[in-house]
């Protein structure tokens, strides 16, 4: 039709176009995480918490140690969530430039998260559940 021929051209300015991201990619992206995360807090986490008592002069018992473990599982989610959105705006935003792939982001940042928690968390025990260690 001759209407068409008034429209002015539509263009982008060759800048790439932020899509949404579909549920199942977003879900399939969190349990990626969740299970590099699971594997580190069954794996790692004793030698973290191992550097801290360490460090701290100190020894919890087992029942810290599952406390800990369990904790850092309930929260799991919704800090994936957190940084999910965190990485989408930096990009977003272009505030800095983010390096890797927003999985390699998530991860290192609970990966640090959990290292400062468990820290905190350890150097704020009450001292009747603090033992001092034998060396």
């Amino acid at each position: 039709p001759s209407d068409l021929q008034n429209i002015d051209d539509f263009a982008v300015d060759n800048q790439s176009i932020q899509t949404p991201i579909s549920p199942k990619t977003q879900l399939q992206r969190s349990i990626e995480i969740e299970d590099h995360i699971f594997h580190y807090v069954e794996n790692d986490l004793p030698s973290v918490i191992a550097e801290v008592e360490k460090k701290l002069n100190i020894n919890i018992d087992e029942s810290c140690v599952t406390f800990i473990k369990e904790d850092i599982k309930k929260q799991l989610t919704t800090r994936i969530d957190f940084y999910i959105r965190q990485f989408q705006e930096l990009v977003r935003g272009n505030k800095e430039k983010v390096a890797g792939d927003i999985n390699s982001f998530v991860i290192d940042k609970l990966i640090k998260e959990i290292k400062n928690g468990v820290h905190t968390f350890i150097s704020h025990l009450p001292e009747n559940m603090k033992g001092m260690k034998n060396e």
